[in-house]
């Protein structure tokens, strides 16, 4: 005949313990886990509509606002009106830095008509000052620069020396120039450097 069967197994058993435990438990386990997600989602959106009603709140008052103060708040500029508030800016600024330019050359001049001598002597004797002040310039530079290429250095001092034969050469026309306004005769006027 037929084999009978023996029973259940161990892990039969252990299924049937196992079971109730597990549907027992779940409650304790899975609909907390449930509830806690639930929250969360609930908190999250509530979270973004209290944002949304916010945002919405705050553009709101400023619309109030700006129907309210609307001269004494400050309006929003397109692109264009800030490029041309700049450029007018830039405009002014150069403007002002030309006036500054022509004010300082004025200046220069009034200086130089007040330095420039008054009388064919005092021409003459700047004349001579500058021409001594030329050659004694140019004399300096030339032993600047023996000096420094003897020692392989000191070019500072050759470049000092020549940024002073060059005042002295400006000076030097600039009396030449006056000597001529005066007139002075030309054999009188003497040969610069």
């Amino acid at each position: 005949g037929r084999a009978q069967c023996a029973g259940p197994t161990w892990w039969g058993r252990l299924g049937e313990m196992v079971a109730p435990f597990l549907i027992y438990f779940s409650a304790f386990i899975f609909i907390p886990i449930a509830g806690l997600a639930s929250s969360l989602l609930v908190g999250l959106i509530a979270i973004a509509v209290a944002a949304g009603f916010s945002l919405l709140a705050f553009e709101g008052l400023k619309a109030v606002l700006r129907l309210a103060l609307g001269d004494f708040l400050p309006q929003e500029q397109s692109p264009q009106e800030q490029a041309w508030q700049r450029a007018e800016r830039d405009r002014k600024a150069l403007t002002v830095v030309e006036d500054i330019e022509e004010e300082i050359r004025r200046a220069a001049e009034a200086q130089r008509e007040a330095l420039r001598p008054k009388t064919p002597a005092e021409a003459r004797s700047r004349l001579e000052e500058a021409d001594a002040a030329l050659r004694a310039a140019r004399a300096a530079l030339a032993a600047a620069e023996e000096d420094a290429k003897a020692r392989s250095g000191g070019w500072n001092e050759v470049c000092e020396a020549r940024e002073a034969a060059e005042r002295a050469e400006v000076w030097a026309a600039e009396a030449a120039s006056d000597a001529e306004l005066l007139s002075l005769p030309q054999g009188s006027v003497p040969q610069l450097g």
